[in-house]
């Protein structure tokens, strides 16, 4: 349900006022904007970016080529990032984001019960157009949600994050098997 909270979310201002304006902060940032949201929205990214590490052994598994998951993303994101961005003329980035990572699901768990090449392909360029369209469109989103004098922060905050989720999650799920 989280999911489709996206197009509910309040506008941002588009500055806010204060006695120092070039001070910022953590604090400031979470009070003032509605970044919570957003942070959850790229958690959820990040997760599933990171579950891709396991597509390959379910697929070796059932004795698929994983590697046909992989190009697929890649062909799905490319056709995606070069053919259908007109779909950001008529929808807003709100509500791309929600739906992009919870394609990224959906492809990951079909993925899981794929039973043949075809259909690993297939969930594969479900996955990379769900990416095609969700990692541009989060970036979008801290410029269009958050004044100017907290995109630094926000921007360096989100990159980290993202990277400490999806290099850690594997590894965590890993010692929880043993």
């Amino acid at each position: 349900m989280l999911l489709y909270a996206w197009p509910f979310l309040p506008p941002v201002q588009d500055e806010l006022s204060f006695s120092q304006q070039n001070k910022t902060s953590y604090l400031m940032l979470f009070k003032e904007t509605p970044v919570k949201f957003l942070l959850i929205s790229c958690l959820f990214l990040g997760l599933t970016d990171a579950s891709i590490a396991y597509v390959s052994s379910l697929a070796l598994g059932r004795g698929l080529n994983p590697s046909i998951f992989m190009m697929a993303i890649s062909v799905g994101a490319i056709i995606v990032r070069l053919f259908c961005t007109g779909v950001y003329r008529h929808f807003s980035r709100m509500m791309i984001a929600a739906p992009s990572f919870g394609g990224m699901g959906l492809a990951l768990f079909g993925a899981s019960f794929a039973n043949s090449n075809i259909v690993i392909a297939l969930f594969g360029l479900l996955y990379g157009a769900a990416v095609g369209y969700g990692y541009p469109t989060h970036l979008a989103l801290i410029g269009e949600m958050i004044p100017q004098r907290f995109r630094g922060e926000l921007l360096r905050w989100f990159i980290s994050r993202w990277i400490l989720v999806g290099r850690f999650y594997p590894y965590i799920l890993d010692m929880r098997q043993h």
